[in-house]
């Protein structure tokens, strides 16, 4: 099946390229709804970003007394 349509950019600390074998409805919606649920995933699990939520958690103290 050939390739209709692509786009590419930068995310997580790589470069990605989503290849479209269809066209879509509205392909600047698929587009930025793509990009929208990396940037969610980003900001809870990237070990690059400070203000992650991993991050905070890696650099949080906690003491626990038992």
């Amino acid at each position: 099946m050939p390739v209709v349509d692509s786009f590419d950019f930068e995310a997580i600390g790589t470069k990605w390229v989503i290849d479209l074998y269809d066209n879509p409805l509205d392909r600047l919606d698929l587009e930025n709804k793509i990009t929208q649920e990396i940037s969610n995933f980003s900001k809870i699990f990237s070990r690059f970003d400070p203000d992650s939520e991993i991050s905070k958690a890696a650099n949080s103290v906690t003491e626990i007394t038992i």
